[in-house]
């Protein structure tokens, strides 16, 4: 018998989508952390209109609905909608700017272009002396700029890095979780003790915080932790709390290998268990990785020759600021605010920038905007585990 026009039909989106809530709310049924009734696990089924059936018309009335829903908004309303967003936006762009320009070094760099430039013009304009002059960029595109740059793309691609990491991380942690409820046959299964499965969730669990803990402390890697008596102070203060944590994840990833052997005693099979040690292989590989990017960063020498550049450069281009107040005496002139103005927003940017690079420079680190969130994506991993907890897969 030919199976009939409804079921050769593939399933709509609305169906497949409600089918799979419906399966993993049965999966999931027993479990006390897993939501099955109310605003919980089906509340996000909310949108999706009643199932259709399985005559043409109501198809077609389906997709003519679907259709109109998905209808482009008026221009009035598009026009609102850019105002509103394009406001927000610009706000926290100012909020971002200032967050980044709120720093001492800013204090002291505004300080220095004031005092240099107000110093060269009154010299030029009160005395015989001549500081006027229309002085190149290029040095400082090259010295400052460049770096900087350099430095920017660098500090974010560790942090990219650092993303790729974790996530593999929280994988492989989960897929070691997920071989206790499922890479045991299931006539073996219930061989396999409660206290087995409890303890492999505690040691990922301790693994994965340690890790954070690890990764989050107070940066010792500047240049003051080399050269001033206070940071050498305080990087060998953190040596202890480094190596207790250090210590703490290479027994727990031992213990990890031993829980693996203890399966093995209760149903896995070699091939399964070769598996599952390449797996931790690969997680203390990655854990690694995440603690070297914690303690090396980009070239000291480099930060450190941008900095001292930054500082004082209005020193050396008071004369070009002189000279965009002044011009040549008798034209191309503006007056003194403007040049003042001028040198302190080019400072700004310039400082504002590095602080944004250093920002950056320790991804892990809780001062920047864009820094990895560790404790709240391993936060997902134990709700993850929760979910697969007594027998939810």
């Amino acid at each position: 018998m030919l199976p009939s026009k409804a079921s050769r039909r593939p399933l709509s989106k609305q169906d497949a989508r409600r089918s799979f809530i419906e399966l993993t709310r049965q999966a999931s049924m027993g479990h006390t952390s897993a939501p099955t009734t109310g605003g919980g696990w089906l509340s996000i089924d909310t949108p999706l209109h009643e199932k259709s059936t399985d005559n043409d018309d109501d198809d077609g009335d389906d997709l003519g609905s679907r259709a109109r829903s998905h209808d482009p908004p008026s221009l009035g309303m598009r026009a609102k909608s850019n105002v509103r967003i394009g406001s927000l936006d610009l706000y926290a762009a100012f909020a971002v700017f200032g967050y980044y320009l709120v720093t001492f070094e800013t204090l002291v760099v505004s300080f220095n272009t004031v005092l240099a430039t107000s110093a060269y013009y009154y010299i030029d304009t009160h005395t015989d002396a001549v500081f006027n002059y229309n002085l190149s960029w290029t040095l400082v595109t090259f010295a400052i700029v460049s770096p900087i740059i350099m430095q920017t793309q660098q500090a974010y691609n560790r942090r990219e890095n650092a993303l790729l990491l974790v996530a593999e991380t929280k994988a492989l942690m989960l897929n070691v979780y997920v071989a206790h409820h499922q890479w045991i046959a299931p006539a073996k299964q219930a061989c396999v003790p409660t206290t087995l499965l409890t303890r492999t969730r505690l040691l990922v669990r301790g693994i994965m915080y340690d890790l954070c803990e690890l990764v989050s402390l107070p940066n010792v890697t500047r240049g003051r932790h080399r050269f001033t008596s206070t940071g050498v102070r305080e990087s060998q203060a953190q040596q202890a709390q480094q190596q207790t944590l250090r210590s703490r994840l290479a027994v727990g990833l031992e213990q990890l290998h031993g829980q693996v052997r203890d399966l093995k005693c209760h149903g896995l099979s070699e091939g399964e268990a070769s598996r599952l040690y390449q797996y931790l292989w690969m997680i203390h590989s990655r854990v690694l990785s995440l603690i070297n990017i914690k303690m090396y960063r980009t070239p000291q020498a480099t930060r450190s020759f941008t900095k001292v550049l930054v500082h004082i450069l209005p020193f050396f281009y008071g004369p070009y600021y002189v000279n965009v107040a002044s011009g040549d005496g008798s034209s191309n002139r503006t007056n003194f605010a403007f040049a003042l103005a001028f040198a302190i927003l080019t400072s700004l940017m310039m400082i504002g920038i590095l602080n944004a690079q250093e920002a950056l420079e320790d991804p892990f680190s809780g001062d920047g905007l864009d820094v990895v969130h560790m404790e709240s994506m391993f936060d997902r991993l134990e709700e993850d585990m929760a979910a697969m907890n007594d027998g939810a897969i």
